[in-house]
């Protein structure tokens, strides 16, 4: 894969959870331990917190992962400059 796909996907991964947060979503992760806010329709509720609960596991785990891999590719493709050329036959 590209090194800039995978910095793309990262920062778009970022960039929803920033959204989320800005949007208040952080308020229905309450909804995961049983209790619905009186403010917003329990499904709505219910939907916002598990979406902002995956998109922080995403900006945990997973855009961490990328862009590491982005650097390792980087690094490997100094270290063997062929690397990733396809030869012509």
């Amino acid at each position: 894969m590209k090194v800039r796909r995978l910095l793309y996907r990262a920062l778009g991964i970022a960039v929803l959870f920033v959204l989320a947060h800005a949007l208040g979503w952080r308020a229905y992760l309450c909804v995961l331990s049983g209790a619905a806010p009186a403010s917003a329709h329990p499904t709505f509720a219910l939907v916002a917190g598990c979406a902002y609960l995956l998109l922080y596991f995403g900006v945990v785990l997973v855009a961490p992962v990328l862009v590491l891999a982005a650097g390792f590719e980087t690094a490997w493709r100094h270290v063997r400059p062929g690397y990733g050329v396809k030869k012509a036959p």
